[in-house]
C-alpha cells in the first residue's frame, strides 16, 4: 500500500530523515528529535492494486522522527469501497502507526455510512486495523439511522462485509415511520449479542430478550420476552423466538412470533396461529384452538 503525500510532505519527511541520517553519529545517545510540525496535511492511502483505500484530512499535525508516529487534530478519513466513499469518520484527534497500519482515533467520533439508507454511530474511542478491514469502537457507542436508535457496550464493523456485531447488552428502539427522539418508540428491544449487515438490513441478538410497545390509540403497553431474535432493518418486521405474549385479555406463549411495526400486528407461528391486531384495542384472533393458551395466573409468562 502506498502513501501519497500532498503538500511536499514526503520531500518534508525526507529531507528530516537525511538530516537524521546524517548527524545520528553527533547525538547524544538519549537525544531525542523534536516532532515535526505539519499544516493542511491531505494523505492518500491507496491498495495494492492501486484502487483507492483511505483518505485524511487535517488542519494541524505532528510527525515523530523517533517513534514514526503521524498525530493529527480534527481529522477527517473518508474509506473507499470499490473506489467509492463509503464511510466518513471524523474525531478530536488521531494517531497513525506502522506506515497506515492501525489507526487510533479519540474523542468525539462520528462514523457515518455515506451509501444507501442514512446511519450514524457516534463513541469515544475507536481502533482500526486498516490490513483486517477491521473497526471497533468501545465504551458504550450509539449507533442512529432514520427509525432506529441502538445503544451497546461495544461495536466491531467489518469493513468488506459492512457487518456491525454489538457486544450486549444492547438496547434498541425503533420508530415505525422517522426516527423522533422526543417521541415513543413504536418497538423498544433489550437483547444481549447481535449484529446487523447495513448492506442487507439482517440483523439478530441473542436473549433473553424483552420487547415493549405502546398502542398510541388507547395507551395500551404490548410486551412480549423471547431467548432470541432476527428481522431486516429495511421492512420493519421482527421475529422472536420461544416467545411469550402478555396483555390484558390473556397470556400466550408460542415457538415463534412476528411483529409487523408498519401494520401494527404481532402474529405467532409454529405450534400456535393467533394474530394479534394492536390497533383495534389489542383484540385476539384465531381460526382455530389453540391448546397452548395459557391461563392469567400462569407464573411462567414474565410480565
Amino acid at each position: 500500500m502506498v502513501f501519497l503525500f500532498r503538500y511536499k510532505l514526503l520531500s518534508l519527511l525526507a529531507i528530516l530523515f537525511l538530516i537524521q541520517s546524517c548527524s545520528k553519529f553527533n547525538r547524544k545517545p538519549l537525544q531525542l528529535e523534536p516532532p515535526f510540525l505539519l499544516n493542511s496535511i491531505d494523505l492518500e492511502h491507496k491498495k495494492e492494486d492501486g484502487s483507492k483505500d483511505w483518505d485524511l484530512i487535517s488542519p494541524d499535525a505532528t510527525y515523530s522522527l523517533n517513534s514514526g508516529f503521524l498525530r493529527a487534530k480534527n481529522p477527517e478519513i473518508i474509506i473507499y469501497d470499490n473506489n467509492i466513499p463509503f464511510y466518513s469518520i471524523n474525531a478530536k484527534t488521531s494517531t497513525i502507526l506502522e506506515d497506515g497500519k492501525f489507526v487510533i482515533l479519540e474523542g468525539q467520533i462520528k462514523l457515518v455510512k455515506l451509501v444507501g439508507s442514512e446511519l450514524e454511530i457516534i463513541g469515544n474511542s475507536l481502533t482500526w486495523d486498516t490490513k483486517s478491514q477491521i473497526i471497533n469502537l468501545k465504551y458504550n457507542p450509539i449507533i442512529y439511522d432514520n427509525t432506529t436508535l441502538v445503544k451497546t457496550h461495544g461495536i466491531k464493523l467489518n469493513q468488506s462485509t459492512h457487518r456491525l456485531d454489538f457486544t450486549g447488552p444492547t438496547r434498541i428502539k425503533s420508530w415505525k415511520d422517522k426516527r423522533i427522539n422526543s417521541l415513543d418508540p413504536s418497538l423498544q428491544l433489550t437483547a444481549m449479542d447481535g449484529s446487523w449487515n447495513l448492506h442487507t438490513g439482517l440483523f439478530n441478538a441473542d436473549g433473553p430478550v424483552h420487547a415493549k410497545s405502546i398502542v398510541k390509540s388507547s395507551g395500551f403497553v404490548q410486551k412480549l420476552t423471547a431467548t432470541g431474535l432476527t428481522g431486516n432493518s429495511n421492512n420493519n418486521i421482527v421475529s422472536f423466538f420461544t416467545c411469550k405474549i402478555n396483555n390484558p385479555n390473556e397470556k400466550l406463549t408460542s415457538d415463534k412470533c412476528k411483529w409487523d411495526m408498519e401494520n401494527n400486528i404481532l402474529e405467532t407461528l409454529g405450534n400456535s396461529e393467533y394474530i394479534v391486531d394492536l390497533s383495534k384495542n389489542n383484540r385476539i384472533f384465531h381460526d382455530k384452538p389453540v391448546n397452548n393458551r395459557l391461563n392469567s395466573k400462569d407464573k411462567s409468562v414474565v410480565d
